[in-house]
């Protein structure tokens, strides 16, 4: 069994190797970040907005390179260490368009990740049924017993249209006694609630009853519409409700690449408008002035009884919703109609002290992701001088260029130090010319 030590430098070479794609490690992204300290104490407040008044909206503007998917990152680590579960999802044009809801959802669920196994997908959704299902707080929280004789009158008691009968077949399924077959029909469960399932309806209730002894109740399909963001986003302010009545402080929801709403058709950016809406609305209300919008404008989306639930399930849902977004006109237009100004911040580029501490914390890293090799630290000054000029002549354009340059000159000074008069001559033709 590897030592502390051994795990640590093993993911500090984990972390190491993002880098040289050029990509943000899952790990150790504290370890070399700068320059970013008002952003953190921004974020912070909002958790602690989320945690003490029930919800927060954010939203980061800034230029490709500067740094906002190692932000989300950041969040991301924050928020699971001071007790919050986070879903995290990628946008695009296609598979996680902004103008689907039901498939937004559906990657925060397979992104969902908890304090236990931070860095763990596809598994947190699970741990939470399971654990608020054996929950006293969690199942009166959304009147599993409730004694209603309609769906609308189960609303009007405090339950969820779909967590609660979720609750109640997980309650069986999940019992240390549960009868033989359960673990498969968990599955069944999971896909459904987390949006994946094509059984639905009274086949999977029929289903999943078998191990219950009698209908729980009624499991409404989760289609993939796009007039639907009301109903997920009711969905995920109910799976930050439950969060929080399971012991975790609530729900972050980061979404990174908003910028693709640009390239969406305009009846699809009507779609993703209402997305980014019905997540504010979700994450904060619709208190006086809190909100650059009206919750009517939302269509409600579905049939029948689904047409009356609100973005916000419950006064105190636990939820934050993070986006991000490369500044262009379509899109800053769509999130200043959905999220307060106060609350839509820029990212600032960074100076060169920022640079030279970035230079130390790499090279911090590198050492201790490699005892033994020998690198001075009289290189952080030189590093970080050739890093600003190569920034200043357009040769690198932004932080992330900035990491991976330092550790690729490492390697050479580690592989091959031969090489590395050669390289620092390359170098300064670059900044000469």
């Amino acid at each position: 069994m590897p030592t502390s030590e051994q795990s640590t430098q093993a993911r500090g070479r984990m972390t190491l190797e993002a880098i040289r794609l050029g990509v943000v490690p899952a790990a150790d992204v504290g370890a070399y970040t700068v320059g970013r300290e008002a952003e953190l104490a921004t974020v912070d407040a909002d958790l602690s907005d989320t945690d003490g008044k029930g919800g927060a909206v954010r939203a980061f503007m800034g230029d490709y390179g500067l740094g906002k998917t190692h932000l989300l990152e950041l969040i991301q680590h924050r928020a699971l260490s001071q007790g919050f579960l986070v879903a995290r999802a990628m946008l695009d044009g296609h598979e996680t368009s902004p103008s689907h809801p039901g498939r937004v959802y559906r990657a925060l669920i397979r992104g969902l990740r908890d304090p236990e196994r931070p860095y763990e997908e596809g598994t947190a959704l699970e741990r939470l049924l399971a654990r608020a299902s054996a929950e006293p707080k969690a199942l009166e929280r959304f009147a599993v017993d409730a004694q209603a004789k309609t769906p609308e009158a189960g609303l009007a008691a405090g339950a969820h249209l779909y967590i609660t009968p979720a609750l109640r077949y997980a309650r069986h399924l999940y019992h240390p006694n549960a009868s033989p077959g359960a673990v498969a029909d968990r599955e069944l469960l999971l896909s459904w609630l987390g949006g994946q399932a094509s059984m639905a309806g009274q086949g999977l209730e029929q289903r999943l009853s078998s191990h219950c002894g009698s209908n729980q109740g009624r499991l409404y399909s989760l289609q993939d519409y796009r007039p639907w963001a009301r109903i997920y986003a009711y969905l995920v302010s109910g799976l930050g409700t439950l969060a929080r009545a399971v012991g975790y402080k609530g729900l972050v929801v980061v979404l990174d690449e908003a910028e693709f709403y640009a390239v969406l058709s305009g009846e699809n950016r009507a779609h993703a408008r209402r997305l980014f809406k019905a997540l504010a609305l979700a994450s904060v209300g619709q208190e006086e002035g809190t909100l650059p919008f009206d919750a009517a404008e939302l269509d409600p989306g579905g049939a029948g009884i689904q047409r009356t639930l609100p973005a916000r399930y419950g006064d105190h849902p636990g939820l934050y919703t993070v986006l991000a977004m490369t500044p262009q006109k379509a899109g800053m237009d769509a999130l200043r109609a959905a999220v307060p100004w106060r609350r839509i911040s820029d990212l600032k580029g960074l100076e060169r002290e920022h640079y030279v501490e970035l230079a130390r914390q790499v090279l911090v890293l590198y050492k201790n992701s490699h005892p033994g090799i020998n690198l001075p630290d009289a290189i952080i000054g030189p590093l970080a001088q050739v890093m600003t000029g190569l920034i200043g002549t357009g040769y690198i354009a932004n932080p992330r260029q900035g990491v991976k340059f330092i550790v690729e000159f490492l390697d050479v000074v580690r592989f091959a130090p031969q090489d590395v008069a050669e390289m620092v001559r390359n170098l300064q033709r670059l900044l000469v010319f």
